[in-house]
């Protein structure tokens, strides 16, 4: 199961979004994605895999905008779970 976490608060765990939050919502199954972000959005995110040894990789955000849409953060931290997707940094569309 993956789950997305933003210091304690847990946003998603497997396909159900847990944060009241309406920005936030989970697409493909893995991309954490936040809508209107603003710059209190910036922090840390957590990306989770829960395997036979618990995985993480935290991705470190920064707004530096005030106009970004769509912050979308993919797990493509797990290149060896997830062999179909590829690495790169947080996306800003």
């Amino acid at each position: 199961m993956l789950a997305w976490k933003r210091g304690i608060a847990i946003l998603t765990a497997g396909q159900v979004k847990v944060t009241p939050d309406p920005r936030v919502r989970l697409v493909n199954g893995h991309t954490l994605q936040i809508r209107d972000a603003v710059p209190s959005d910036g922090g840390d995110y957590i990306c989770q895999i829960a395997t036979f040894e618990p995985r993480e990789i935290t991705h470190h955000v920064e707004i530096l905008s005030k106009e970004i849409h769509i912050l979308s953060i993919c797990t493509c931290c797990f290149p060896t779970l997830f062999p179909f997707l590829s690495f790169h940094v947080p996306n800003f569309i």
